[in-house]
């Protein structure tokens, strides 16, 4: 008997003439693998899909326990970048803020050393400037003042070799004077001497041409005097006015030609700015006078006719990143503005003529994966946008220019096998469903072809059993009923062949002596204890007679089967006659 169902998942066998066609088991043992079966292909073994859609992770499959997910390594051997993992993207580097908040340092950063920060080079190379760092603004290069307090210099400043004190012009194009500077009173003319040592000429002198000698007349017409004029003494008057002199360096003693001796006063008087006093025994004596008022903040000079001046000195650098004050035991003071709001979201500089400006800064990465805000305390914040709209059917991105991007991804939940339904589940992910192929009907086999889909094929009932007739009940299956090979003709035997059918064999009605003796006795006795008052019908009787003969002769079974289909036998008249020719056959 052929059991083969020409399907590739049941095994097929023949067990007491019926058909076993038992699913077969395809488990392969792998957790790796997918198991399935295809009636046509037979055992399938999908590699199963272990991405758990996390870019931090290594995705990998054991044979025993199934989809594996080893966290990824993100150092990048870089000590400049903070290294951290989002599902999204994978890896993130983010740079290492190396700003230690000192404008005094060049924050730097080495990939295998980190964060440097080197003092910084304030030099300007301006000799005009003085050059130091404020760890909250950075260098700083303060005006250096080259006052050197000498009013005989023009003070100012160069930037290659700082400082320079030019002498001033004093010159007042006066030949008769010996021109000078005096670095507190300033210019100072001495008149020209233009003694020629010649006593017996006048000396003077011409401001265009200088000294100018003319024989001088020696009449001094006075009469305190002798006059001459000796060259090395010149004129010589002598003076008879000794008699004049009163010992005292304080008065002039002469003798007035027209008056005799006279003894004046005189003055030691020279201008505003010396002090003038007169000793007897000595003279005049002269000093300068001191102007200073011990304050740092004026300027101490002394005018040769007002005497000391005390003017407020202007301090003013006119720099409006300083505030100018004067100290009066120091003097002059310039100290830098501070500009600093202590708002890490400004930038705080200073202009010299209009002061501090403290400017936003702006934090706009120019990224819409980020919502760039400030803090004052710590500056500019860069938070990733959550593009995440918890939804296991999109895949959730960023892109820089245009923001958050949800693509679609339930496509690729979508195989091409007819076997399964696919769907994607917002909370879930993809889903897959095997299709229901059973349409309840016991008639058919159920199965499914990947490529069209459900197959209900018809079952062969055939139990290759010509003695029985196969039918399918679509409530229980195959059954294999056993047939009635009886053709009602009791002059036949009736049998089956499993491979032919029904077979029907002539049965031969001759009766030897001794079985119709038999046939008789039993026939009589029957006809006896049936028939006393011939009331029953004759089919009645005809069915009585045989299955007595049955109970008690076995072997004349067919004799009486063949004889119920003589024709008389129907009759009662017949039977009777029958019985007679039996008993007279006996009786012979």
């Amino acid at each position: 008997m052929n059991c083969d169902d020409s399907n590739l998942c049941t095994a097929d066998s023949c067990y007491g003439g019926v058909c076993q066609n038992k699913q077969i088991s395809c488990d392969d043992k792998d957790a790796c693998t997918v198991d399935s079966c295809c009636p046509s292909a037979g055992c399938s073994h999908t590699p199963l899909n272990c991405d758990d859609l996390n870019a931090c992770t290594n995705d990998g499959c054991s044979s025993s326990t199934g989809c594996t997910h080893t966290s990824v390594s993100c150092n990048d051997y870089d000590a400049c970048t903070d290294d951290s993992c989002c599902k999204l993207r994978g890896c993130v580097y983010s740079p290492v803020n190396c700003d230690d908040g000192n404008a005094c340092t060049a924050d730097d950063c080495d990939k295998a050393e980190g964060c440097s920060h080197k003092c910084v080079n304030c030099n300007d190379y301006d000799e005009c400037t003085d050059d130091d760092c404020d760890k909250k603004i950075g260098c700083t290069h303060d005006k250096v003042y080259c006052d050197d307090y000498n009013v005989c210099t023009d003070d100012s400043c160069e930037a290659n070799v700082g400082c320079v004190y030019t002498p001033i012009n004093f010159n007042d194009t006066n030949a008769c004077t010996t021109d000078t500077c005096d670095p507190v009173k300033g210019p100072q003319y001495t008149l020209v001497d233009c003694n020629d040592n010649n006593l017996c000429t006048i000396d003077s002198c011409c401001s265009t041409t200088g000294c100018v000698y003319d024989s001088i007349p020696c009449n001094d017409y006075s009469l305190c005097t002798e006059d001459s004029c000796e060259e090395d003494r010149g004129c010589v008057f002598t003076d008879i006015s000794s008699t004049c002199d009163d010992h005292d360096l304080c008065t002039t003693d002469y003798c007035a030609p027209d008056r005799g001796c006279v003894n004046n006063r005189i003055s030691c008087y020279v201008d505003e700015c010396s002090v003038d006093t007169c000793d007897p025994a000595v003279g005049c004596e002269h000093e300068t006078k001191k102007c200073d008022d011990y304050d740092a903040c004026t300027d101490n000079l002394c005018d040769p006719d007002d005497g000391c001046t005390y003017s407020p000195m202007d301090y003013d650098d006119y720099n409006a990143c300083t505030y100018d004050d004067c100290e009066p035991s120091t003097g002059p003071t310039h100290t830098p503005v501070d500009c600093d709001d202590y708002n890490a979201c400004t930038r705080d500089t200073c202009d010299n003529t209009y002061g501090c400006d403290n400017t936003p800064i702006d934090c706009d990465d120019n990224s819409k994966c980020t919502i760039d805000t400030c803090n004052p305390s710590s500056g500019c914040v860069h938070i990733i946008v959550e593009c995440d709209d918890h939804n296991k059917c999109t895949k959730d991105s960023c892109n820089c220019e245009t923001g958050c991007v949800n693509e679609d991804i339930s496509k690729t939940c979508e195989y091409d096998d007819k076997c399964w339904t696919y769907c994607c589940d917002t909370a879930q992910g993809c889903l897959s469903h095997p299709v229901d192929c059973n349409d309840h009907d016991e008639c058919t086999h159920d199965s499914c072809n990947p490529n069209t889909g459900c197959v209900n094929t018809p079952v062969t009932c055939d139990d290759k059993n010509a003695c029985t007739k196969d039918t399918c009940d679509s409530m229980d299956g195959c059954k294999s009923t056993p047939i009635s090979c009886d053709d009602d003709d009791y002059c036949t035997n009736d049998a089956c062949d499993c491979a032919t059918g029904c077979v029907h064999t002539d049965v031969s009605c001759m009766i030897t002596t001794n079985v119709l003796q038999k046939l008789a006795i039993h026939l009589v006795v029957v006809n006896i204890t049936l028939y006393p008052q011939m009331t029953t019908t004759p089919v009645h009787m005809t069915f009585a007679i045989r299955t007595k003969v049955l109970l008690i002769c076995p072997e004349i079974v067919m004799i009486t089967t063949c004889a119920q289909k003589i024709p008389v036998i129907h009759q009662p008249d017949a039977i009777t006659k029958m019985l007679f020719v039996m008993i007279m056959m006996l009786a012979l």
